[in-house]
């Protein structure tokens, strides 16, 4: 029985520090303005950065390095990212987005078509127009919330943080 012990704690202690070890790596981060959230990119991760001369890059993190990181093939320093937009975002915002804006972008056109094929004397009932506008309200809106930028300050700063043991 002690044997057993002995085995099982051991593969658990090298199993631990396995892990342990292949996952110690560099991380970029910056913290949400009044929320205990972090957000977290990898390395292998897609991003969408705007810098201070308004250029946006976007695409998968390469590298990070000490005060840097790679991004397609361009080192970018982090004191030249102005904002970072949220790509992390849940998939929440993102399905109501891609439900709505079939409605949203089909629906207007419909009843406009249908009114004009009907000889309606209001081509588009008012009550029909809100709900088009109201599609495609909703639409934007959380199209904007999936992918909100962060402006990088001194109180949210983007940084590096090395998890390497």
């Amino acid at each position: 029985m002690q044997m057993k012990l002995k085995i099982f704690s051991f593969f658990s202690l090298f199993t631990l520090l396995l892990s342990t070890a292949s996952f110690s790596q560099k991380i970029l981060v910056f913290d949400k303005l009044g929320k205990v959230k972090r957000v977290r990119y990898y390395d292998g991760e897609y991003i969408t950065i705007q810098k201070f001369n308004k250029q946006k890059v976007r695409g998968m993190i390469q590298a990070i390095n000490d005060s840097s990181f790679v991004l397609e093939g361009e080192k970018v320093a982090l004191d030249s990212v102005r904002k970072v937009y949220n790509t992390q975002t849940g998939m929440g915002y993102r399905l109501v987005a891609s439900i709505l804006i079939i409605p949203a972008v089909g629906y207007v056109p419909l009843i406009l078509t249908n009114g004009l094929i009907n000889n309606d004397s209001p081509i588009i009932k008012q009550n029909q127009l809100y709900s088009g506008v109201g599609f495609i309200g909703i639409a934007l809106l959380s199209g904007y919330l999936a992918n909100r930028p962060f402006r990088i300050t001194k109180k949210r700063p983007l940084k590096i943080i090395d998890i390497s043991i």
